[in-house]
């Protein structure tokens, strides 16, 4: 089958069987909306950030606390600063839940970096990522004798960023519903042409 040929099939089937298609589509995306809304919990990310800055250094020695970032990153999701958060904290949260709630970014060049912590509970969310700021602040200076880092802005329950998988269920419900009933009735359509193509070779043998 030519190419051509092939789109022109497509075209046919599609607007021939559009009302039906759109209307599975649309059927799809309600079931996925319904889904993911009833199914499928947000999360929310809370961001507490924190300024790195000896106030005794000089301006050409500032790329040393850019480079003790990384030492940063490591000491904040340490057992010695996470165990008094999960006392902190009005939660039943291990050491090991908060770890893999928090995650620490930093800009390259920048002397700021911030402390996200992702939670189904937005309150969880800021109350934890706050409590581990704190607690990375005090211990700084008996962990390395250091007291360079300030916070520069506490998260806030009211300015956190919330995702969801909604849409993508949403999506997923509505292509399989609707791409499913065009290829159905596309072999539909290849089917009934087959057999056309049978009859019509059958009639020509005869004559």
């Amino acid at each position: 089958m030519s190419e051509s040929k092939e789109l022109e099939q497509i075209w046919y089937v599609m607007k021939r069987r559009s009302w039906w298609i759109i209307l599975l589509t649309i059927i799809g995306l309600t079931i996925g909306f319904g889904f993911s809304s009833y199914f499928v919990k947000p999360s929310f990310t809370s961001t507490t950030t924190l300024l790195v800055d000896d106030k005794n250094k000089t301006s050409s020695d500032k790329q040393q606390d850019i480079n003790l970032i990384t030492t940063y990153k490591d000491l904040i999701v340490s057992t010695d600063v996470l165990k008094p958060v999960t006392e902190d904290v009005d939660s039943n949260l291990s050491v090991p839940t908060i770890r893999s709630m928090v995650s620490v970014t930093t800009n390259s060049g920048s002397q700021v970096f911030a402390i996200n912590v992702k939670s189904k509970s937005a309150n969880q969310s800021t109350e934890v990522a706050n409590a581990i700021a704190k607690e990375f602040q005090n211990k700084l200076s008996s962990m390395m004798n250091m007291n360079n880092v300030s916070i520069i802005d506490r998260a806030q329950s009211d300015n956190q960023v919330e995702s969801s998988k909604s849409t993508f269920y949403i999506l997923v419900f509505g292509a399989v519903l609707g791409g499913g009933s065009f290829v159905y009735f596309w072999m539909q359509e290849m089917s009934k042409r087959e057999k056309k193509h049978i009859e019509t070779s059958r009639v020509s043998r005869l004559k």
